[in-house]
């Protein structure tokens, strides 16, 4: 029993009671498992052992001193209790689980090939989380590895050049992914186009205003857009396969380490134009014309090489584009004819842009190593392929199969007549001005036929 019916206590009572008796006087209690003391104020306040604040864990010490009773606890010591992974669960969770989100691991990494800026990955709007550094620029750390190699050193024209580079890859390779078609399905080639209208636009054709043309039947005419619609696509065979085949020998190399993951969509877009271009030919022409191009300056290596590469491929899209943006859209051709320029428009537009960059780049680092005779040098070469590549629109094979009696002695007069001149002229406006702004060309003065 703990008390009998008058309160007198018991054996638990007795201890009770000395339990109240001790808190009530601000003495310690027996055992000390309760501890009190007398609260400020006149009023005596009693405390009930039922509401105590639980005490954390706390080392245990054998020899604790009676001068820390009625203190309270130094939480500094506290122990955690230690979880226990529920049932099912590893003790510890893999390495993967506690890496960052995919989204800042985007941002902590360096991209993969030149697409450095190529998606920009929006960040989780995080709270009391520390800014991520920037990652350095790729031009900063190739400046110093050029001046170990004993190169010349990257100067700031460069290093912003080259970002400019990036950022125009960036673009481009998002633009080549949300254009991407299939070539092989998109087309659908009729059996055959008709012989009595026009395969290329009028004001296009060689014969265009031209005094030699006057004597001309229309059946004439139509026959010339003929083969200079094959021709002009067999210059497109014979300009990609070039663009192919240098493009292909740089990839992932030494200096093109930004550019190769586009080199990758160059690739694959050139390789279906020359398919369709190459099908158009052969369909409806029967052949190919030959390639009689200029060949590449022998003796130049290194970064002139280069320069004179991707020049000759700048060069030869700009022509080219010319032609494909105004037959895209001409309604006089035929829907086959018009699709295939047109599509062929969309896709250099983008290689005209990387095109005009990279050569800018290049001739900024071939001026620092380079004299004023050498600069001159690559400068007449690339003037002299300007006139080649006009005088290969103007084929005698192709008067030849249009049925002229003499196509040797017309194409002389042709590229003799003034008509001719202002025609080249008007193809070149925009190349040449490229070229003269970037400090290329020192005029635009073009070498005659």
């Amino acid at each position: 029993m703990g008390a009998d019916a008058r309160g007198t206590p018991g054996p638990a009572g007795s201890r009770a009671a000395a339990r109240g008796r001790a808190l009530h006087l601000g003495q310690p209690a027996a055992g000390g498992a309760v501890r009190g003391c007398r609260l400020p104020g006149t009023h005596q306040a009693r405390l009930d052992p039922r509401h105590a604040r639980p005490r954390p864990r706390v080392a245990r010490s054998r020899r604790r001193g009676r001068a820390a009773e009625g203190r309270r606890p130094d939480f500094r010591h506290a122990v955690r209790p230690r979880r226990r992974p529920a049932p099912g669960l590893p003790r510890r969770l893999p390495r993967l689980a506690r890496q960052p989100p995919a989204a800042e691991r985007a941002l902590r990494r360096q991209s993969v090939g030149p697409a450095h800026l190529r998606r920009s990955v929006a960040r989780p709007e995080e709270e009391g989380r520390r800014p991520l550094r920037p990652a350095t620029p790729r031009g900063a750390g190739r400046r110093v590895n050029r001046a170990r190699q004993g190169g010349p050193p990257l100067t700031a024209t460069h290093v912003e050049a080259s970002e400019r580079l990036r950022q125009v890859l960036d673009r481009l390779v998002a633009m080549s992914e949300d254009d991407y078609y299939n070539p092989y399905q998109l087309f659908q080639w009729p059996d055959s186009l008709p012989q009595e209208q026009y395969w290329m636009s009028p004001e296009l054709m060689s014969t265009h205003g031209v005094r030699a043309a006057d004597e001309l039947t229309e059946q004439q005419l139509w026959a010339i857009s003929k083969w200079e619609s094959v021709n002009f696509y067999s210059l497109n065979v014979h300009g990609i396969r070039e663009l192919l085949t240098e493009v292909i020998s740089r990839i992932y190399t030494k200096g093109f380490e930004d550019t190769s993951e586009y080199f990758h969509h160059i690739i694959g877009e050139e390789n279906e134009h020359m398919w369709f271009f190459a099908t158009f030919c052969l369909k409806y022409g029967g052949k190919i014309y030959p390639d009689k191009g200029m060949t590449l300056a022998d003796g130049e290596e290194g970064d002139a090489a280069n320069f004179l590469v991707f020049s000759r491929l700048l060069i030869f899209e700009e022509i080219v584009d010319f032609f494909n943006k105004r037959m895209g859209v001409d309604e006089r051709l035929h829907p086959t004819i018009r699709q295939v320029n047109a599509i062929h428009h969309q896709d250099e537009s983008r290689h005209i842009a990387f095109g005009r960059q990279i050569v800018a780049l290049l001739h900024e680092r071939l001026r620092d190593t380079s004299t004023a005779a050498d600069l001159l040098r690559l400068e007449g070469y690339l003037k002299r392929y300007l006139r080649t590549s006009l005088d290969s629109l103007c084929n005698p094979a192709v008067y030849r199969d249009a049925g002229l009696p003499d196509p040797y002695a017309f194409r002389r007069a042709v590229l003799a007549d003034p008509a001719r001149v202002e025609l080249e002229s008007q193809i070149l406006k925009r190349t040449v001005g490229f070229l003269v702004s970037k400090g290329i060309f020192t005029d635009e003065s073009i070498p005659a036929s």
